[in-house]
Formats: structure tokens, C-alpha cells, sequence
């Protein structure tokens, strides 16, 4: 069994597979990165980035969905894996307004299905 596929079996939240803008910051004002999302879930989402970033660095994200007029922020996103082109994360922190728009967004995916 590989990596993934155990990551996967872990998971308690179904992602889906989306192309969403993104962009990230961590502690100090140097870190910063843009990035497209390519699935998302309610706890969590992968990011292709060209980033060197180091698992469990807590960052905030932006995730820019289509036809919205505000970005969706999640205040507290912890690195959990980080691959050549890829990262993980883990959404640990996010306001109950941005959790809203959150899962509304995911049910509107899963609709989709």
C-alpha cells in the first residue's frame, strides 16, 4: 500500500476534485505562494505549488471560487505532507462564517456527482 493510498483511507471527509485559484502565507512576511487547488474537502485540500514548505507550518489560506465575490479564508491551515509540486493540508482553524461558505461550496460539488 502505498502513501496515498493510506492518506487516503484516513480521511473522514470525501475531497473532490476542483481547479481553484489559491493563494497561502505563513508566519512572517516573506512566505508567501500562489497556488491552484485540485481537491477539497471540508478538512482539508491539496495544493499544486511550487512551494518548500515544511509539514505542520500553520499558514492562512485563500481559496478563490468561481463567481463569489469575496475569497474563502481559512485562518489556520497545518502543512500535514509536501511533495515535488504538491502540498497537503489540513484545515485545523476556520471561522464559522468561512465554514459556511465552506460547505456550501462542497455540497454544491457533491451535487455535481
Amino acid at each position: 500500500m502505498d502513501s496515498e493510498t493510506s492518506l487516503q483511507e484516513r480521511r473522514n471527509k470525501c475531497r473532490f476534485p476542483v481547479r481553484l485559484p489559491t493563494t497561502f502565507s505563513g508566519p512572517g512576511v516573506c512566505m508567501q505562494g500562489i497556488g491552484v487547488i485540485r481537491d477539497l474537502s471540508l478538512e482539508g485540500c491539496c495544493i499544486e505549488a511550487p512551494a518548500s514548505l515544511h509539514p505542520s507550518l500553520l499558514m492562512e489560506l485563500r481559496i478563490y471560487i468561481p463567481g463569489q465575490e469575496y475569497s474563502l479564508v481559512i485562518d489556520g491551515a497545518k502543512v500535514q505532507w509536501v511533495g515535488a509540486q504538491a502540498l497537503g493540508l489540513n484545515f485545523l482553524r476556520i471561522a464559522n462564517e468561512q465554514q459556511r461558505h465552506l460547505k456550501d461550496f462542497i455540497e454544491q460539488l457533491d451535487a455535481r456527482n
